[in-house]
């Protein structure tokens, strides 16, 4: 019998060593769920959702969410962390995703023109480690992206770039994240690892936007009020923050308790301004009235870093979170449930038989 399983397992290794190159891949061995960096929504095909991971995987749901599939694969390796897919507004199949490694301080911004089956790296942008990325509103050929060197533009899709924080910059550098104002192009937010910037002019001048911010704050997300765009919200390792006055000065927002002020990302309801989403590490927070009172929605741990709302029925409500996938909500973040079929971000690699 031994003779047998020796016999056997030589037999079972010469299939393995025969099979193609395309079958030794990343294999998805589940339980569903997993880690989940980003969700956006296809503005043209509005069941469609987009899912990305830290491993440079893209999943697609084209039934809102409730079933996902492996859609692409971006980069060389397994290391790109995508955080931010971006669809055109106006011009159908236009994905930009901004990616950057966990194993280096490369990255990339991709885009695709037909939907995602085919992608391009912008040569601008390639070897820049890309960690936030934002498309104005109001001129979609307008993206600006942030790098660990500083702040770039380009005003023709991604096809050129131009680097508008001044070179070598002690301080407008390891960009985090980028809000552009939905009415002007010029107008650029950006966080760093210490305190947020801005610039009126294209990056002609810069200020230091540290009123009533605490001095060393990560800054990880800012969004800004699309119909009063003087309101904007900064997030970071320290709290949230509010200004009226376009970062002229800052205040932080109370109601949130000390441990659960890292908030990743901050997320407005398209359709009710005065509402607003903090995912933090220590659960998703609500506020109803402009960031007055707030409200825990989920146990403290969840950690989420990413939120989605429905802008055709904003009860709707999707979070993408670590360890826990995909978490979905139909009553305004009152509950959640699991909606994690198809998706699964533990692998094994079996193509040199690691573990």
């Amino acid at each position: 019998m031994g003779f047998l399983n020796k016999k056997s397992s030589i037999i079972l290794l010469a299939l393995f060593l025969l099979l193609p190159a395309w079958a030794q891949q990343w294999t998805p061995i589940g339980p569903d769920g997993g880690d989940v960096r980003s969700l956006s929504r296809d503005p043209f095909t509005p069941h469609r959702i987009l899912l990305s991971t830290s491993a440079g995987q893209i999943y697609e749901s084209l039934d809102e969410g409730t079933n996902w599939t492996r859609f692409a694969k971006l980069g060389d390796g397994n290391d790109y962390v995508l955080d931010r897919v971006i669809f055109h507004p106006t011009k159908a199949g236009v994905i930009y995703v901004a990616a950057w490694s966990v194993e280096n301080t490369n990255g990339d911004v991709f885009r695709s023109d037909d939907g995602g089956k085919k992608w391009t790296v912008l040569s601008g942008m390639h070897g820049k480690s890309i960690r936030g990325f934002a498309m104005s509103k109001s001129n979609p050929d307008v993206l600006v992206a942030g790098a660990l060197d500083g702040v770039y533009r380009s005003d023709d899709a991604g096809a050129n770039w131009k680097l508008i924080s001044p070179e070598g910059h002690p301080d407008i550098r390891n960009i985090q994240s980028v809000a552009i104002d939905p009415t002007n192009p010029d107008i650029i937010y950006v966080g760093t690892w210490h305190l947020p910037w801005k610039t009126a002019d294209g990056g002609k001048t810069w200020i230091n936007m540290k009123n009533g911010i605490i001095d060393d704050s990560d800054v990880f997300s800012i969004i800004i009020d699309p119909v009063i765009p003087s309101t904007v919200y900064a997030s970071a390792c320290s709290g949230i923050y509010k200004s009226d006055s376009s970062g002229g000065s800052f205040r932080k927002v109370q109601g949130m308790p000390f441990s659960a002020r890292r908030t990743r990302v901050l997320m407005q309801d398209p359709s009710h301004r005065n509402v607003v989403y903090a995912g933090t590490t220590e659960g998703l927070w609500k506020t109803v009235d402009s960031g007055a009172t707030w409200k825990r929605m989920t146990g403290a741990n969840i950690i989420v870093n990413d939120v989605l709302v429905d802008p055709s029925a904003s009860s709707h409500v999707m979070i993408a979170t670590d360890r826990s996938g995909v978490l979905d909500s139909t009553d305004s973040a009152e509950s959640f449930k699991a909606s994690n079929r198809g998706f699964a971000h533990r692998q094994v690699n079996v193509a040199d038989g690691q573990r």
